[in-house]
């Protein structure tokens, strides 16, 4: 077994594109194709201890989407307020500033 300091999160776990086999959050939290560096920018906002990993899970071994692993916090608190934070940051992202 591979050590690991902390929890491992793959970006799919927050895709709405797949299925509940990989996605571990329900759909009304799930965002569409997010993008590791919006896990990190999620990560940054919530003051999570994180290290970005170039990982792929193997359900999806063809999607390149990567990793986060985090120290200091349980996997379901962490999955439930990153899905939380993911949506602001495309809610954020989805209003123009003219």
């Amino acid at each position: 077994m591979i050590p690991r300091e902390g929890v491992r999160v793959y970006v799919a776990y927050f895709d709405r594109n797949l299925s509940r086999r990989v996605r571990r959050i329900p759909l009304t939290l799930a965002v569409q194709s997010p993008t590791i560096r919006e896990l990190e920018e999620a990560c940054k906002a919530l003051g999570y201890r994180f290290t970005s990993l170039p990982a792929k899970h193997s359900a999806v071994w063809w999607m390149d989407a990567g990793a986060v692993e985090i120290s200091g916090v349980k996997k379901t608190q962490a999955l439930k307020s990153l899905a939380h934070e993911l949506l602001k940051i495309r809610g954020a992202k989805g209003v123009s500033r003219s």
